[in-house]
């Protein structure tokens, strides 16, 4: 396409090209690497000299097949719900242990979060399916929709309360272990170990 309309000069100054090589995920499902079936793209960066592919929407695949993707001229993994999956995996593992503390005032940070979603549904309703799986998905889907919603102050003002509660409740070792994996030797904050 550079080349047809004459733009050769821009073409050569062009270090990344973000394709799709086949990887993908939906809410509830990952589609993971192929390399036979990315051969041919793998292939076609080598017309392109000093350039590499950025593959996109790389979350979710194993070590095995990332490191497949970086072999095959995939120089850039592009990820960034599974990043987003992972600190809201934190947030509801606190969630759950601060639901089981003797607490004057809890966070009702998975309440908030819900309402906040609900309230203004422009970040999820198009990547939800209107099915028996909606409320499920909006939350814990693997497309992350929740971190649209993290800036939010009322979320934010929730996560105090959480993180505050979670910190207090540092010597309840058993509670904490069920929902989170505890570091040998702590160096921050409890919340801050979790997450």
């Amino acid at each position: 396409a550079f080349r047809k309309l004459g733009l050769n000069a821009a073409l050569e100054r062009v270090i990344g090209i973000v394709v799709q090589p086949g990887v993908d995920f939906g809410n509830s499902q990952v589609f993971r690497y192929d390399k036979g079936k990315a051969a041919s793209l793998a292939a076609s960066i080598r017309q392109i000299p000093g350039a590499v592919f950025e593959a996109h929407s790389t979350d979710y695949q194993t070590a095995h097949d990332l490191h497949g993707l970086v072999s095959a001229n995939f120089a850039i993994l592009k990820v960034g719900p599974e990043l987003t999956a992972a600190y809201r995996e934190a947030i509801v593992a606190m969630a759950c242990i601060e639901e089981r503390l003797p607490l004057p005032e809890k966070s009702d940070i998975m309440a908030v979060i819900a309402k906040a979603m609900n309230d203004d549904p422009r970040y999820w309703r198009g990547y939800i399916a209107e099915d028996g799986n909606a409320e499920v998905s909006k939350i814990f889907g693997l497309s992350d929709r929740i971190r649209y919603y993290w800036p939010k102050a009322e979320i934010q003002n929730a996560l105090k309360v959480l993180r505050a509660n979670i910190d207090g409740a540092a010597g309840q070792i058993g509670l904490i272990s069920q929902f989170a994996s505890l570091p040998e030797r702590r160096e921050l904050p409890l919340s801050q170990e979790i997450i």
